[in-house]
């Protein structure tokens, strides 16, 4: 039998985890989406838990720094961070990690084994897991908004959207991922329409 004051210590313990998102399930469910459509998840695959493959730099584009579950780039974290500072409250040793990890990817020669196209960088561990989970939920907000979206409130179909479109194609962008893109735009709402 435990006493009562290691009873109070083992339950702060299981109940102050911390949750990434906020308590906001329209915010979580986009990143859950984001990373299912970027990274080609299944539907057993869970998109909040590490995933070492999910923790790269893109394959695809040498051009690109896209990074992590989510795919955010140097650029797009550094416009958010530097003129949202107030997002990223609690979080700004990780975010200027990420940061010089982009810049890192930059300047990286082709055949680099950290820094190249398809490489992990230096944040491809469980416990930068949460850091970077909450960044990309600063980022999301911040897109949300520039999408004239209340990131405070649930958002319907046309908003899902919207927001995917400006997520994918950037803001004023005529582009639609459901015209352009079939599997992105259907891993993305599959995930969200779970």
């Amino acid at each position: 039998m435990i006493n009562f004051k290691t009873f109070l210590k083992e339950q702060n313990q299981t109940t102050t985890e911390e949750d990434p998102f906020e308590g906001n399930e329209t915010v979580k469910k986009l990143y859950g989406s984001l990373a299912t459509a970027e990274h080609s998840l299944s539907s057993k695959d869970d998109p909040y838990s590490f995933n070492p493959k999910t923790y790269i730099r893109t394959k695809y584009d040498r051009n690109s720094t896209a990074y992590g579950p989510v795919q955010i780039t140097y650029k797009t974290a550094k416009g958010f961070y530097d003129k949202n500072k107030n997002l990223f409250t609690g979080n700004e040793p990780y975010t200027q990690q990420f940061l010089q990890q982009g810049s890192k990817f930059l300047k990286a020669k082709k055949g680099d084994k950290q820094y190249d196209v398809g490489c992990v960088g230096d944040l491809c561990n469980q416990k930068y897991n949460t850091q970077y989970q909450k960044m990309a939920s600063s980022v999301i907000k911040g897109k949300m908004k520039e999408a004239g979206l209340d990131p405070t409130k649930p958002i319907d179909q046309a908003g899902v959207e919207k927001f995917m479109d400006h997520w994918r194609y950037g803001l004023g962008s005529k582009k639609s991922t459901k015209a352009l893109d079939k599997r992105y735009y259907d891993a993305f709402m599959g995930a969200y329409n779970r």
